[in-house]
């Protein structure tokens, strides 16, 4: 589930296009999956829109929370690009 303001969606994992390195290197990594702390870009498909700004314009409105249905805690978070 993705967590937007006060919006919660349900949300799949669509594709994943790359690992980005914590060393700022610049040099992305394919990846099938991600582990613990992995940094990504992602993208996801929720079961309804939700209306945000790009996290440069406006912090509040560009970030979003990812929580685990099952045990609602915190599993994420993320920016909108």
């Amino acid at each position: 589930m993705v967590q937007h303001g006060v919006n919660k969606v349900l949300a799949k994992v669509a594709a994943i296009h790359h690992k980005i390195n914590p060393d700022y290197s610049g040099i992305d990594t394919e990846v099938d999956a991600l582990g613990m702390n992995d940094i990504a870009e992602v993208s996801f498909k929720l079961n309804k829109p939700i209306y945000f700004d790009a996290f440069k314009k406006h912090r509040t409105n560009g970030s979003f929370i990812m929580i685990d249905t099952k045990s609602n805690s915190t599993v994420g978070a993320g920016f909108i690009k």
